[in-house]
């Protein structure tokens, strides 16, 4: 003898992993602030990343110069800073920041500073920022990213801002 006591219909599956799904969605929407479909969040995270992770690279070449560079990075490859690669980055941006960014394959504007242990901004080789400077601009998106390297037997942080 058939019965149907304890069967599941596909029906009622259906309809309770569609309720399931957009209570999920509304608690994510709402509760959290998280938007799950924010492109430009998405597209800032990315690049944020993308620059971090290569400065504190040694970069493409790995002794690359201002004529020779593929992919700026900022390190010897251990995460010591190499001021000649921080002048080559700094001159670059200074000159030419839209190429700069190509270089990077990034869309957003950029700022990097530097700060010692204590928080304070660090001049290295009398520059403190490269980038567009953020105080000029009055951006709607800025997500930051802080990288720890070595400069001059200290530990300094790295900020990586875009917008």
């Amino acid at each position: 003898m058939l019965t149907r006591k304890a069967q599941i219909w596909s029906f009622d599956f259906v309809m309770a992993l569609t309720i399931f799904t957009i209570v999920i969605f509304v608690f994510f929407q709402y509760s959290l602030g998280f938007n799950l479909f924010d492109t430009d969040s998405n597209k800032l995270i990315s690049d944020v990343t993308f620059l971090s992770n290569h400065l504190v690279s040694e970069g493409i070449p790995a002794n690359w110069n201002c004529s020779d560079v593929n992919l700026i990075g900022l390190t010897d490859g251990n995460n010591r800073l190499n001021s000649s690669k921080f002048l080559y980055f700094y001159n670059l941006s200074l000159t030419d920041y839209y190429s700069t960014k190509r270089l990077f394959s990034i869309t957003t504007d950029f700022q990097v500073s530097f700060f010692d242990s204590n928080d304070n901004e660090l001049q290295i080789d009398g520059i403190n920022k490269i980038g567009k400077n953020l105080s000029n601009e009055n951006p709607k998106n800025l997500i930051s990213s802080i990288r720890f390297l070595y400069y001059n037997s200290s530990i300094i942080k790295m900020l990586v801002q875009v917008w």
